[in-house]
């Protein structure tokens, strides 16, 4: 979000300067974009899948520690 936000502060000064401009946000592609920790943690800790984010036996370890009573299925 830190960078959005950058950009965004950007581009109102952009504005303020020339008001005739015009910007563009592009977002990258899933495989290029950052997704925090945190998040990843927050969607684990409330049972959804991580799987695509992390490796298979990394996401595995997550779920063991965040759910330690519920069977690990692969």
């Amino acid at each position: 979000m830190a960078d959005f936000e950058s950009e965004m502060q950007m581009m109102k000064m952009n504005r303020h300067f020339l008001p005739g401009l015009e910007s563009v946000f592009m977002m990258p592609a899933e495989t290029w974009a950052y997704i925090s920790s945190t998040l990843v943690k927050e969607v684990a800790l409330h049972g959804g899948s991580v799987d695509h984010f992390l490796p298979a036996l990394i996401a595995k370890e997550v779920k063991a520690r965040l759910h330690p009573n519920l069977p690990l299925i692969d």
